[in-house]
């Protein structure tokens, strides 16, 4: 199993794509076997191409919030966390069934 890890810093969360920057580094060198679209994204999200495109950055929370309203059917565990007290970016990413912690 192949485990991604993040976690957001203040000086960041103003930074578009900061934190899925940081999430998807490592899986750079495998860019070419996605397809065109999605490819194509994430360069963009990365700067490698001249496409405009709590702390972690609000398009990250979104980017996440996406992913965990899809996964619940796939052979992915998809941890977050966020303070108490913090307007929580992911409240509305749980599916129905899932495991939502604030509930």
């Amino acid at each position: 199993m192949r485990m991604l890890a993040i976690s957001g810093a203040q000086s960041e969360a103003h930074l578009p794509f900061a934190g899925l920057h940081q999430l998807l580094q490592p899986l750079l060198g495998q860019l070419d076997a996605l397809p065109s679209p999605q490819r194509a994204a994430l360069e963009a999200a990365f700067g490698l191409s001249d496409t405009d495109a709590h702390w972690l950055d609000r398009p990250t929370c979104d980017v996440l919030a996406f992913v965990a309203r899809r996964v619940h059917f796939e052979p992915v565990v998809l941890v977050l966390a966020v303070r108490d007290g913090i307007d929580n970016p992911f409240e509305t990413a749980w599916a129905p069934g899932a495991c939502d912690p604030a509930a």
